[in-house]
């Protein structure tokens, strides 16, 4: 492949499209971290999951297509939830956030409740 660097016309601040010889190029964005207030809801479609590093070591953090845009969540409980149920990547999920727990070491820990959706046939009556 013929790799040939172009100086760029400058983007703006919020600039999402550049067109050039005939290609859309959309700037690219971090995804959100979701941060909930108790009982606050968010549902998207389950893209998989993302490594990475804090001040705790590494963790796994979900990441959700939602609307035009990607989310992360953290929270290991809710990591293990979706690793131990038929969720799968496309499923939509919606997340309920329930606020901290204390595990039986005293750590903190985020509790949340999940549900995926599922489609059903509808059976025709004669």
């Amino acid at each position: 492949m013929n790799w040939r660097f172009r100086t760029a016309k400058k983007v703006e601040p919020g600039g999402e499209k550049v067109i050039a010889n005939g290609t859309v190029w959309t700037e690219l964005h971090e995804a959100k971290r979701w941060e909930p207030g108790v009982g606050e809801v968010i549902m998207g479609t389950f893209l998989g999951f993302a490594q990475r590093s804090g001040s705790f070591g590494a963790y796994r953090a979900v990441i959700l297509a939602v609307d035009n845009s990607r989310v992360t969540i953290t929270g290991n409980q809710l990591v293990a939830m979706i690793e131990g149920s038929t969720v799968k990547t496309g499923d939509r999920l919606r997340i309920v956030y329930l606020g901290t727990g204390i595990t039986a070491t005293g750590f903190n820990f985020k509790r949340f409740q999940g549900f995926v959706a599922r489609t059903h046939a509808r059976r025709e009556t004669a």
